[in-house]
């Protein structure tokens, strides 16, 4: 059996046949943050506002197609059963446990032992967005590049895979880890969980309307009753738009995470970084794709283009001396 002695520069995964050392390439860790910080500069201060009022346009015109389509099937008690329906969608899947995801993805749980390093890091940034989870580190062992974040009510982990730790910095890492842990302090596990309850109660009432209409052809024909031709439209439409909705805030928070992330570790170098290098095996991967998938519209995309929010990063740079500061 494999001891479990190693060096700062690799982490052990547990395994049948003892531990997998993965190595983690870079030569330090994040140091300890200076204290001190300022208040936000105009610049900073107008992106979040701005991203703000994108995300409370994008869940309100959720709402407000559902509710519509709420109100055109059974008027006003129509919209209040659709606003209650999705209130409890939300509360049942709010409830939900981690632990099948995990279990589905094969997660194997990192140890503090196994990587003080990786571990260090969660709880530095953990600390500094002042989170109330300290989420949990697992291994997911396939080659590409990337990471993700799971909430219940109970705990919450940050699943990092193996092509991650093996092909980025400690910087790059570090700025990737600060990534998820915005996320968990802006909520975006619940509001995106949020956003899909919307958006199938919306597709249910849609096909629940498109039914009645069809019961009504009849009446249709025989010119007793008017076609509604806007409301058989919205029918058709409803679910495709709210699922546009739906993309369009999973865009707006991966934004906010970024820019979020570069704020807590006060240098947004090393996620730029790890986002090039994530989109270069995207880009490999996309050769292998037919003609109609490899440019896919930007509307059409859960996360953003890397270019925009490689971008966005760099000028936040301009605002480094509003942030807080880190040295590597």
């Amino acid at each position: 059996m494999e001891t479990r002695s190693h060096n700062e520069d690799e982490i052990l995964i547990p395994s049948k046949d003892g531990f997998v050392r993965i190595p983690v390439s870079g030569l330090r860790s994040p140091a300890k943050a200076d204290s001190e910080k300022t208040g936000p500069s105009l610049g900073l201060l107008f992106m979040k506002i701005k991203n703000y009022l994108q995300f409370l346009l994008m869940i309100f015109g959720m709402l407000g197609i559902m509710s519509f389509l709420g109100f055109t099937i059974a008027g006003f008690t129509g919209v209040l059963i659709a606003l209650a329906t999705a209130g409890f969608g939300f509360f049942f899947t709010s409830n939900f446990s981690i632990s099948w995801i995990l279990r589905r993805k094969n997660a194997q749980l990192i140890q503090p032992g196994e990587s003080p390093v990786l571990h260090g890091m969660v709880e530095t940034l953990a600390r500094k967005a002042n989170i109330e989870k300290m989420p949990a580190l697992f291994f997911d062992n396939t080659p590409e590049i990337n990471a993700y974040t799971v909430e219940d009510k109970e705990r919450a982990a940050i699943v990092m895979s193996k092509g991650l730790i093996s092909n980025l910095t400690k910087e790059e890492i570090f700025g990737v880890l600060a990534h998820e842990i915005a996320h968990l302090k802006n909520n975006d596990i619940q509001i995106m969980l949020f956003s899909e309850q919307i958006r199938k109660l919306t597709g249910y009432m849609a096909f629940f309307g498109q039914v009645l209409l069809i019961v009504s052809l009849p009446l249709l024909f025989l010119n007793q009753v008017v076609v509604p031709w806007l409301t058989i439209l919205l029918l058709i439409a409803a679910p495709t738009i709210s699922f546009l909705f739906q993309i369009a805030v999973s865009r707006n928070r991966e934004f906010r995470a970024d820019m979020d992330a570069a704020i807590l570790v006060g240098d947004s170098r090393g996620l730029s970084r790890a986002l090039k290098k994530i989109s270069m095996q995207t880009t490999f991967w996309k050769k292998l794709y037919p003609p109609y998938l490899k440019n896919v519209p930007e509307i059409l995309r859960t996360h953003p283009d890397t270019k925009a929010r490689i971008q966005r990063l760099k000028e936040l740079e301009t605002s480094r001396s509003n942030q807080l500061r880190w040295s590597f």
